[in-house]
């Protein structure tokens, strides 16, 4: 797919126009790490084009939108358009939430944001953007802005993110803020763990936790895919301060592994393996993140950002970072009348057995089409 550049004007009178440039090749991406040197630099790993690059599965395709002025590069966002058996869909989707997807100075990032979705919502064949956003940020008000620009239909539902464990000052602290039944288990485990002669790796090298994650992959272990441990290290090794750390047994063998990366004091943990097939009463999810969170705290790491969500029995303590999911689409006839027929036939595809099965792939590409009414926020619908 060729770059589309356009010029836009700005949002304020009495400004030079905005270029915007759609990329959707590696190396014109990859080429954004020199070109915007001086803007990259201010931001952490996850905002960085090789992060971005490794982070794409193959249903997605890159849409990085880069905005300049005058020559001087102003904000890059980082878009994919997702694909169906390697054909583009038209749909397109940004992550705005954590702040690395949106790549611009504080100042400008609400008109970089709002020149980038405008000039992709523009492009031919793109029939829908989907988003993530901060429910009271600012990109509310620019998408309702180009809604009512391009009398498209605009729904917005509620979304599980990511969730923050703020750490407090000690370990026993973060025990404390347990209930009783989670604060044994997190003391019983790691004792037993300790008596059994296996050991806490505070840090691995990138090389032998690639080793370990393919070793643990043939233990069956619970939700993890190839293609998708792949795309973790490949998104791990792209960080300039990787989080690798793991337990190992007396044996030698790896039982569980934890990756992420540090963005200033805080932490974010991206995954995590762990051998439960061959230690089913070890707790070994427990025990790993007993050790991290204790060593993260002694470091003076902050918060912990666990990607995706996490489960017990820190679901407890940690926030969930608020999301709003944004179904922006154009109003072509074809695409309203597929719209109304995949909504028509939801109810039908089971809700609760996503990626497993023809129909439940189904019901994961149909929540690309159209939102589930259950989960829509009805004071956020506008359809013009």
């Amino acid at each position: 797919m060729s770059t589309a550049t356009q010029m836009i004007r700005p949002g304020a009178a009495g400004q030079d126009a905005y270029l915007a440039r759609v990329l959707s090749s590696e190396s014109e991406i990859s080429e954004l790490a020199d070109v915007g040197q001086a803007l990259l630099t201010k931001f952490g790993s996850a905002s960085q084009p090789k992060f971005f690059l490794a982070s794409l599965s193959k249903p997605w395709g890159p849409r990085v939108v880069s905005v300049s002025q005058n020559g001087r590069l102003l904000g890059i966002v980082y878009a994919k358009e997702r694909r169906v058996a390697g054909f583009p869909t038209g749909t397109v989707y940004i992550d705005a939430t954590a702040g690395s997807m949106v790549v611009a100075e504080p100042a400008m990032r609400k008109e970089v944001f709002r020149v980038a979705i405008s000039n992709l919502f523009r492009q031919p064949g793109v029939r829908a953007l989907r988003l993530l956003i901060a429910p009271n940020g600012k990109e509310r008000s620019v998408i309702e802005d180009l809604r009512a620009s391009t009398s498209a239909d605009l729904a917005f539902t509620r979304a599980k993110h990511h969730c923050s464990l703020p750490l407090p000052r000690s370990y026993d602290a973060l025990l404390a803020s347990l209930g009783p039944h989670s604060r044994r288990n997190f003391r019983y485990y790691r004792r037993r763990f300790e008596a059994e002669g296996h050991r806490y790796v505070a840090q691995i090298g990138i090389d032998d936790f690639r080793r370990a994650a393919h070793e643990l992959l043939q233990h069956q272990v619970i939700g993890a895919r190839e293609d998708g441990i792949n795309r973790s290290l490949a998104m791990l090794a792209a960080t300039e301060r990787p989080l690798l750390t793991g337990l190992r047994g007396q044996d030698g063998k790896w039982l569980s592994i934890l990756g992420g990366w540090y963005e200033g004091d805080t932490a974010i943990v991206l995954f995590q393996m762990n051998d439960d097939k061959h230690h089913p009463k070890s707790s070994l999810s427990v025990v790993m993140r007993g050790y991290a969170t204790e060593t993260l705290i002694m470091k003076g790491v902050r918060s912990i950002i666990f990607w995706g969500g996490v489960g017990e029995p820190l679901n407890q303590i940690a926030l969930e970072l608020p999301a709003l999911g944004v179904y922006l689409d154009k109003r072509g006839p074809a695409w309203r009348v597929f719209r109304g027929i995949v909504s028509a036939l939801r109810p039908r595809t089971p809700a609760d057995q996503r990626r497993v099965g023809l129909r439940s792939k189904l019901t994961y590409h149909a929540d690309w089409i159209v939102p589930r009414r259950t989960d829509q926020v009805e004071i956020g619908w506008s359809s013009g």
